[in-house]
């Protein structure tokens, strides 16, 4: 604990304010505020230890005084002060954040003092563990981008070695073998998609990710995507829908990156004559949106939520041959995002599935502030 305490006192009662001043220890330094607008500034212009607040303000009340203040100072240990014994109130303030509750009636100096020393080392062993799990984040991070480095070398060599015997380079191949080697090259393709992923999602977890928006045609570039994909497409017939669409502010890259991605996860997850869509057309004045729909299993109802977070694994029933890392569609989700955009699935069990998204048209984006750096 720090040898000298900042304490904020949010007090709009000079009596219960003297009494609290009085139990406290004489080293303690005291801010005294009556009202919570004033106490969160206070909170944001100086360096405070530790906050009193009192639940019953005059521009404020109830636990959501602790929600407010705990926005102006995230992770800064508050203990409530009341003039009631109220359980259900106590119940709600500690919901709400707080670190104690201490009702005045039955406050003294030794009772405040403990409080204050517990919640004061509480908080700071709480920031202690915050940064040394930040610390083993960085670390995985960057152990996964070393070994998905390394990797690629080695990879990259048995691709090329593969494709120089199927393509009868180093002397004729039969049809058996030819089928082999075929499927080497399509694992060896799944593998090296999986370290492009790491790779992608290790540069987003330490903001190393860049995205530069700009004005970019998106009919055009869907139907690059999909023209790309067409050959990987023999089995299930492949569409695109798109009326005339405004440009959009966004990554052209970036963006055919998800889509791209989205067409890959509907392929591998449509069975054989089925149908994967691709569609794009205005949502309203200031989005376009773009889905891609799948005539495959769906995705179950319980697992629609947590289909984008990183290294989820959606269990559809068809085995663990479809699964990857779990990492496309969190790598979507931050793309789309970080431009401005929002992802989501609608999907029923049995009759596929629609991921879509949206990106700001250009003219809606220049009507609102620059936010392309971000």
């Amino acid at each position: 604990m720090p040898d000298r305490l900042t304490v904020l006192l949010v007090e709009d009662n000079p009596g219960d304010a003297r009494l609290v001043r009085a139990l406290l220890d004489p080293s303690i330094q005291v801010v005294h505020e009556t009202r919570l607008a004033a106490a969160c500034h206070a909170v944001c212009t100086r360096a405070v230890d530790a906050v009193l607040l009192d639940l019953s303000l005059p521009d404020a009340e109830g636990e959501t005084t602790v929600t407010s203040m705990l926005e102006a100072a995230p992770g800064l240990p508050v203990i409530v002060l009341t003039g009631r014994c109220d359980e259900a109130l106590e119940l709600a303030a500690v919901r709400a954040g707080a670190q104690d509750y201490l009702v005045k009636d039955g406050l003294d100096e030794d009772l405040l003092r403990r409080t204050l020393q517990h919640a004061v080392e509480r908080a700071r062993l709480l920031r202690e563990l915050d940064e040394l799990r930040r610390q083993q984040v960085r670390s995985k991070d960057e152990l996964l981008a070393h070994v998905s480095h390394e990797l690629r070398t080695p990879l990259n060599a048995a691709y090329q070695l593969v494709t120089i015997v199927a393509d009868g380079i180093g002397g004729p191949v039969t049809g058996e073998q030819s089928e082999y080697l075929g499927r080497a090259l399509r694992n060896v393709g799944q593998v090296r998609v999986m370290i492009d992923d790491l790779l992608e999602a290790t540069r987003m977890e330490v903001a190393n990710l860049r995205i530069e928006c700009r004005t970019t045609a998106l009919d055009a570039l869907l139907r690059a995507a999909v023209t790309g994909r067409e050959a990987a497409a023999a089995d299930v017939r492949l569409e695109l829908r798109c009326s005339a669409l405004p440009s959009v502010w966004a990554d052209p890259q970036r963006v055919e990156q998800v889509v791209g991605n989205l067409i890959d996860n509907a392929l591998r997850y449509t069975p054989r004559g089925g149908v994967v869509s691709v569609q794009a057309a205005c949502a309203d004045a200031e989005f376009v949106q773009v889905s891609v729909d799948d005539t495959g299993p769906g995705v179950p109802p319980d697992q629609r939520t947590r289909v984008f977070e990183r290294f989820a694994q959606v269990d559809d029933g068809s085995g663990p041959s479809r699964r990857g890392l779990g990492l496309g569609l969190y790598i979507c989700h931050e793309l789309v995002t970080r431009q401005g955009g929002r992802i989501w699935v609608e999907s029923a069990p049995g009759a596929g599935s629609r991921f879509a998204f949206t990106l700001p048209r250009e003219e809606s984006h220049e009507r609102r502030p620059d936010d392309s750096a971000r």
